[in-house]
């Protein structure tokens, strides 16, 4: 009987490791909206205003962890245009590694419509998950949907390099010399011409 109590209480603690899982392991992802499902423009509209939602291709992806300890992938992308937020023509966005745990897989290379938010980055700028609204950008009916409320992506404009703008904003003495040469001639020419006048008012008797 004791070797039988023995055994149930292994089952019982096995169970429990199980149902607790192990670091590193998510639980099932429930997901409402999978990445595979065509997206409604009701989905867009329901996270508007919430984080981001850009077009944009991973140019690399490094592995990292986040506050649990489970595994995610912070994945860089060039961005090509904007629809909802404030997006840099380069940046990070974290998502769990494994696709169980709602992980994007993002693949690098391939271009996707991401919905981005600023919650559990994990070190990145963005936080992006299979659910919500993240889609292949091959996906038309989806990036379709998003344009009926965003409007067409805004193109990403490289900011001006700082050296730039200094040389813009500090004068240009260079520029002054066409005006300044031009207001000599003019003054010099008037002052002829009323030489002239002067020279031939002299000369009647």
């Amino acid at each position: 009987m004791f070797g039988r109590l023995i055994t149930a209480l292994l089952v019982i603690a096995g169970s429990a490791v199980f149902a607790l899982g192990t670091p590193g392991t998510a639980s099932a992802c429930d997901c409402a909206v999978p990445m595979s499902y065509e997206k409604t423009p009701q989905v867009f509209a329901e996270v508007a205003g919430k984080g981001a939602v850009f077009l944009g291709t991973p140019a690399s992806k490094t592995a990292g962890t986040d506050a649990q300890g489970y595994s995610v992938d912070i994945v860089e992308f060039d961005v090509a245009g904007v629809l909802d937020g404030q997006v840099a023509p380069i940046t990070t966005v974290s998502t769990a590694t494994e696709t169980t745990a709602c992980g994007a897989g993002f693949t690098v290379g391939t271009e996707y419509l991401v919905v981005a938010s600023t919650e559990n980055a994990n070190g990145a700028t963005w936080s992006a998950a299979s659910c919500g609204g993240t889609s292949l950008a091959s996906d038309r009916v989806s990036v379709e949907s998003a344009v009926s409320v965003f409007g067409q992506p805004r193109p990403i404009i490289e900011p001006t390099p700082p050296e730039v703008v200094a040389a813009e904003q500090s004068p240009d003495r260079t520029n002054y010399v066409p005006w300044m040469v031009g207001l000599i001639a003019a003054a010099a020419a008037a002052a002829l011409a009323v030489r002239l006048r002067r020279s031939g008012v002299n000369r009647h008797p």
